[in-house]
């Protein structure tokens, strides 16, 4: 489960910057890798730092026995995947985007515009 997760992370950006490379042709290389690889990090962020918010913000009363510690353990750890995800995501839609955009053609230069 845990590759398919990793292969999530390193395909889904290479795709999404075709589809970016398709349709903003004017966008920044630096502009496309990084939107191309923020959503899936995003998505695994937000809970995280919700639960690392909360469980800081928590009552003794709520916190049963470390359970406050453990949560905030996994909230980073959580964290740690998304910041994984998020570099894995740009260095393959980097070199998806260096590729596309080194073997396009090149518009000839009109002398008379």
């Amino acid at each position: 489960m845990i590759y398919l997760l990793g292969l999530f992370f390193l395909v889904f950006p290479v795709l999404f910057a075709g589809g970016l490379l398709r349709w903003r042709k004017d966008w920044s290389r630096r502009r496309i890798v990084l939107v191309s690889a923020s959503p899936l990090a995003a998505l695994i962020a937000a809970p995280c730092v919700l639960v690392f918010v909360l469980t800081f913000t928590a009552t003794p009363r709520q916190c049963v026995i470390d359970r406050c510690d453990e949560d905030r353990d996994t909230a980073v750890g959580g964290l740690l995947i998304a910041l994984g995800g998020f570099v894995g995501g740009v260095l393959t839609a980097g070199g998806a985007v260096y590729l596309a955009r080194r073997n396009a053609p090149v518009p000839e230069a009109d002398i008379f515009t």
